[in-house]
């Protein structure tokens, strides 16, 4: 089901929703990646280091330990912890947060290969790869647990992100695609990629600045509601929203 982000602000229903929005920034409350478990692909504490996410392990030999594992390892890998701002053309704005599979796909690189570009940064340094997600207009899935509204400052974990342009235009009309030659940052295609989803508590952390880039303005346009597919549509999008919606 279509829905405006002050929908699902306003008035959260239990269910899932597909929700059109622009990338207006990058939340840099908690680093964007975390370093998990091989094995378990859980979240792992190097030993002796105050803060997980320092990236001075690529310099030194650390001893990681996993508690789901019981066990402590040499070796780690890093998973995509990406929260992102977005807004839409109803002036809402929320936080969705999308994990390791889905940023992977969508960035089309691995979150190591990132870290390794930050080297002595800190990791609230943010890689090109994150800038450039900046400005991009995405269709998000989403669900919403049948809690209902979420706490304040928490994410909507993301199911599912599209950029197909036939198929983000059949969920909003104003959107407006180019040739993906050009450096309109909405028209490059990457696929659609899935996830399980929930909300998330993402608070923030002490004297971090939060946003890489300052939310920019949109202008208020009306959705219009998604029903049924007008019978003058091509079968072929009609086949291909399906498989790419319906199925996930």
């Amino acid at each position: 089901m279509k829905r405006t982000i002050s929908e699902i602000i306003e008035a959260p229903t239990a269910g899932t929703y597909m929700v059109v929005a622009k990338i207006e920034a990058i939340d840099l409350d908690k680093p964007w990646y975390y370093t998990a478990c091989n094995f378990c692909k859980r979240k792992m504490a190097r030993q002796g280091d105050g803060f997980e996410g320092n990236v001075q392990h690529l310099q030194h030999n650390p001893i990681y330990n996993c508690k789901t594992c019981n066990k402590d390892f040499k070796h780690a890998i890093h998973c995509y912890y990406l929260v992102v701002r977005v807004s839409d053309d109803s002036k809402g704005e929320v936080k969705f947060l999308i994990f390791n599979n889905i940023a992977e796909r969508l960035i089309r690189r691995p979150a190591f290969q990132l870290v390794q570009e930050a080297g002595q940064e800190n990791p609230h340094f943010l890689p090109q790869s994150l800038t450039d997600l900046i400005g991009r207009k995405l269709l998000f899935k989403i669900t919403i647990g049948s809690n209902g509204q979420q706490e304040q400052n928490a994410a909507y974990v993301v199911d599912l992100v599209i950029d197909d342009a036939e198929i983000i235009q059949h969920f909003d009309p104003h959107t407006y695609f180019v040739d993906a030659g050009t450096n309109d940052k909405e028209n490059t295609p990457m696929g659609n990629i899935t996830q399980n989803s929930s909300i998330t508590n993402v608070s923030p952390l002490p004297s971090i600045n939060s946003f890489w880039t300052p939310l920019q303005n949109v202008m208020n346009q009306v959705f219009r509601p998604i029903g049924a597919i007008p019978p003058e549509s091509n079968p072929s999008k009609t086949l291909k929203i399906q498989r790419h919606i319906l199925s996930h």
